[in-house]
């Protein structure tokens, strides 16, 4: 996973915990939200926009909280 991506998923982990790190990579990913971080969400990381993911990803995160 890229590291910028990485970092705000461990930071989440940590924050918000485990799940809900992993669903909101998921909703920024745009992939099927399951709550398990596995090949599929991993491929679409690296895939992945970067600026958009974080993007997105900070998004999640700002209406979690």
């Amino acid at each position: 996973m890229p590291s910028p991506l990485a970092l705000l998923v461990f930071d989440a982990g940590v924050n918000q915990g485990e799940g809900a790190a992993a669903y909101m990579l998921q909703e920024a990913l745009g992939v099927r939200q399951d709550g398990i971080v596995g090949l599929v969400t991993i491929n679409a990381a690296i895939r992945a926009n970067i600026k958009d993911a974080v993007v997105k990803y900070t998004a999640a995160r700002m209406w979690r909280y």
